[in-house]
């Protein structure tokens, strides 16, 4: 599958750079991106931008040691309807972006040479219920 050329509906794969995953909370989306860098010398950068303000945001960089890769960069952050996503990834073969546009019904991508797979998580963040310490075994000391 990996050798087919693209036809109208697909993109090429060498623009594919990891996972946008959004979760509705109450009043915004919690964004996670996955970005997926092929050498030691590329970088990613994400930007945000909503209510006249520019934000960088802070990524998590993760080593891999799949071969492929050379690392992932994963950013976690808040957003509301109406924010643009900035995604620039930089490397010496150049710099490739792509540009997301949260609304109400979801995430809308403007790139055609750089992309993600989007994906809407139904589980919230505030849905998630953890168990009592003392409830999974563990001793608790006040």
């Amino acid at each position: 599958m990996s050798n087919q050329k693209p036809g109208a509906n697909q993109k090429p794969l060498e623009g594919y750079r990891g996972t946008l995953v959004y979760q509705q909370e109450y009043g915004y989306k919690f964004i996670t991106m996955m970005i997926s860098l092929r050498t030691p010398d590329e970088q990613s950068i994400v930007s945000t931008h909503a209510f006249d303000l520019d934000i960088t945001e802070e990524a998590d960089h993760i080593p891999s040691t799949y071969s492929p890769l050379a690392a992932i960069d994963v950013y976690g952050f808040p957003a509301v309807d109406g924010t643009e996503i900035m995604l620039t990834v930089k490397g010496q073969a150049g710099e490739r972006r792509a540009r997301y546009t949260l609304h109400p019904a979801g995430v809308e991508e403007h790139s055609s040479f750089l992309w993600l797979d989007i994906i809407r998580s139904d589980e919230s963040v505030r849905d998630v219920q953890s168990q009592p310490l003392d409830e999974l075994g563990f001793e608790v000391r006040l």
